[in-house]
């Protein structure tokens, strides 16, 4: 959460915070200034994913990574440059037109880096299961890009381990965590051990008066 000020073309400050209820001009204005890496909201970001990733660490999880996505190449670097701001980790940079970035995912997948700073690399197919913390820095709000990016993070690899999602607090981002909490919420839980799948079926006897088995 939080409030984006900005300049408008008559030069006059405008406020408004990212859980308004506001047009959808301004709600997009508010939610590109808080993605601005000039801006004071994601470097807060950064360094809370930063905390809980060594909370991670220290819990059981030595491995855990975190993902910025980005919207564009010159934010990646911006970004890029934060995190080795605010955590003292160079993380990897992943940029789509880079035409080794499926070997640096590999690599990084493989690896212990802390960090990884990516533009529209990760989609289906592309599996980092050590990933427990994403940033959603971009201002992508596809469904099918939303539920690809999380999927990411949400994949446990044993019993214990938990992921984080950061995001900005915008009517259309939260709208596509609740359907995502709600198809988890209507998942059935795999039945225990020599639990029935069902009710038992009961036992009759069918037209001709032969007993059933």
């Amino acid at each position: 959460t939080g409030v984006s000020r900005w300049r408008n073309s008559a030069g006059e400050v405008v406020a408004a915070s990212l859980t308004d209820d506001s047009t959808r001009a301004v709600e997009a204005t508010a939610w590109r200034t808080a993605l601005d890496p000039g801006g004071q909201w994601v470097p807060h970001v950064i360094a809370a994913m930063d905390e809980r990733l060594t909370h991670l660490r220290s819990a059981g999880m030595p491995d855990a990574a975190g993902l910025v996505l980005a919207s564009d190449q010159d934010d990646a670097r911006a970004y890029a440059a934060i995190v080795q701001r605010v955590t003292g980790h160079v993380p990897a940079l992943i940029l789509s037109d880079d035409p080794k970035a499926s070997q640096r995912i590999g690599a990084f997948t493989t690896s212990t880096e802390r960090y990884a700073v990516c533009v529209r690399m990760i989609s289906e197919g592309v599996d980092v299961p050590r990933a427990a913390c994403l940033a959603w820095m971009t201002s992508y709000r596809t469904p099918l890009f939303f539920a690809q990016a999380v999927g990411r993070v949400v994949r446990a690899r044993r019993p214990g381990e938990s992921a984080t999602v950061f995001l900005p607090a915008v009517r259309p981002l939260l709208a596509l965590a609740a359907e995502i909490e709600s198809e988890r919420n209507h998942v059935l839980p795999a039945p225990s051990p020599g639990e029935e799948l069902g009710d038992p079926l009961e036992v009759g006897e069918p037209d001709d008066g032969r007993p059933v088995d």
